[in-house]
């Protein structure tokens, strides 16, 4: 892995999204969803003096330089309640990411040319019902973060249920470790919670399997743009400013 991701209680992550207009006076700034571009199911704090766009197929969504940030919420009940509540919650979100998708001017003229008028009109549904599918999978994520229960989930996690449904006593007690040239508050259960994502977590990958889950369209380490100046600049051949 080449990065930090942070949990948070849900109750301290909503108190971090409260302080969230403080943050630019110190160069950070913070991408979380109900943003009018964001497409994230969680925080990205970000660098202000930077600039990012991870993705081409969704919407321009303009960050910088970020850590990601998750919402650790309580639940109760069985794994298999659990996953049949992450299954909703991936429709809904899958349906939330289609809103953010901009007509293919291509495609409207083969679909236009070969008379494929019902292919026409499902592809544009979602574009002008946005408000109303953005609204119902926001209206479930905290719906499912008001449960109460004994183990805690991050429920935009991509990995199966099991592998992120843990007990509340993992995160009761933690210690730090170096990472670089900070220290990182990790919880006491490190060995239990990485063998239950990662089975034997101490056995490295193979050389061609070593390789970073990251990408990006537009990287900037010296300017924070917005997504319409990122365009521009991508016309004019620019990728990456270090």
């Amino acid at each position: 892995d080449d990065d930090i991701d942070v949990y948070m209680l849900r109750k301290d992550y909503n108190r971090l999204l409260e302080l969230r207009n403080e943050l630019p006076a110190y160069g950070y700034r913070i991408c979380a969803l109900g943003d009018k571009e964001c497409i994230y199911p969680y925080i990205k704090l970000c660098d202000a003096n930077t600039t990012l766009i991870e993705y081409s197929d969704t919407s321009r969504c303009s960050i910088g330089v970020f850590i990601d940030i998750f919402a650790l919420d309580e639940v109760a009940g069985t794994s298999e309640k659990v996953k049949t509540q992450k299954e909703t919650y991936l429709k809904l979100y899958k349906n939330f990411l289609i809103t953010f998708r901009h007509p293919n001017l291509e495609n409207i003229k083969k679909w236009f040319k070969n008379r494929y008028y019902k292919t026409l009109v499902i592809s544009f549904l979602p574009y002008f019902l946005k408000k109303r599918i953005r609204k119902k999978f926001i209206s479930y994520e905290d719906a499912w973060s008001e449960e109460r229960g004994e183990f805690l989930y991050f429920h935009g996690c991509s990995l199966d249920t099991e592998k992120e449904l843990f007990p509340k006593e993992w995160f009761k007690a933690y210690h730090y470790v170096p990472f670089d040239c900070y220290k990182i508050r990790v919880n006491d259960n490190v060995h239990e919670y990485l063998s239950l994502l990662f089975g034997d977590y101490m056995t490295p990958p193979p050389v061609d399997k070593r390789k970073s889950q990251h990408s990006h369209l537009y990287l900037n380490l010296k300017e924070g743009l917005s997504a319409k100046e990122v365009d521009k600049r991508l016309k004019n051949g620019e990728t990456v400013v270090i």
